[in-house]
């Protein structure tokens, strides 16, 4: 999985180095501890600009106090740190690579769709809704077609820096003889959902179970959500009650058009992992 997942950060990034997983092994060789530590502590060394949030069942003195002792303490001097975007654009076109690493007789391919498109509290809502309906319609369809049991992982999320992208992946395992099936597959099930292959029910459906996760409110959803309102001072978000009708409200017309621009039809890399063979 590793090697494959190292594959399609070499393509969606084109190769820079800043953007590899692990080094090449003549630069571990040449590796100089000390420019390592350097790096690091001017990196991390300056909790000046740090931002954290703390959430839970706990008294608000106590914890004041202990915040004071233990983050106040680190060390900073206010300073907040320029960031530079080294992030290229996604590589146009279709992009299809192939690695060869593992003994398993099992193998994996992943599809990557980077869309440049901004989102917004309501439309994570709405990619949560895409999320449901797509992992629903490749597991069933592999399953129907390809007549084995599959359970793909797919992930339909926004990122606002360095750039404003909505990727989403799809990752599947199964036999390596049958990988370029499995692409077709899934390639069929996008190329429905763009031509309008939706559905009332299905849409309804995955709605609902958006509705019902938003319901479960935990501290980490505190924590984001005092993070994400530290980040944009701006805005005024949503409650959990407009999140809810967020969900409950949303339309087929209106998955339509996230659809026509998230899922990709000319622009997504390909990456199938296979066996090493000796």
């Amino acid at each position: 999985a590793f090697a494959a997942t190292n594959e399609l950060r070499r393509a969606r990034y084109g190769g820079l180095r800043r953007f590899q997983a692990l080094p090449d092994p003549d630069e571990l060789e040449s590796l100089d501890t000390d420019a390592v530590l350097d790096a690091f502590s001017t990196m991390f060394g300056d909790a000046g600009d740090l931002t954290v949030a703390i959430v839970g069942d706990f008294d608000v003195a106590t914890m004041t106090e202990l915040a004071q002792a233990y983050i106040g303490t680190l060390p900073g001097d206010g300073r907040e740190d320029p960031w530079v975007d080294h992030q290229p654009p996604p590589p146009p076109g279709i992009v299809e690579r192939t690695v060869a690493a593992g003994q398993d007789d099992q193998g994996n391919v992943t599809l990557l769709i980077t869309a440049e498109v901004a989102s917004d509290e309501s439309r994570n809502i709405e990619l949560a809704v895409l999320e449901n309906i797509l992992s629903t319609r490749l597991r069933n369809q592999l399953r129907e077609t390809l007549g084995a049991t599959y359970s793909p992982l797919t992930v339909v999320a926004a990122t606002e820096r360095p750039d404003e992208l909505i990727e989403t992946t799809i990752e599947i395992g199964g036999d390596p003889e049958r990988l370029p099936e499995i692409v077709e597959e899934v390639r069929l099930v996008l190329a429905d959902l763009r031509g309008g292959g939706l559905s009332d029910s299905e849409v309804a459906t995955a709605a609902e179970q958006v509705r019902r996760d938003l319901e479960l409110v935990s501290n980490r959803f505190w924590a984001e959500q005092m993070l994400y309102a530290e980040a944009h001072p701006d805005e005024t978000m949503l409650t959990i009650s407009q999140r809810i009708a967020v969900a409950a409200g949303i339309s087929v017309a209106d998955m339509q058009a996230l659809v026509d621009v998230v899922l990709l039809d000319d622009q997504f890399i390909v990456v199938s992992r296979v066996p090493e063979t000796e």
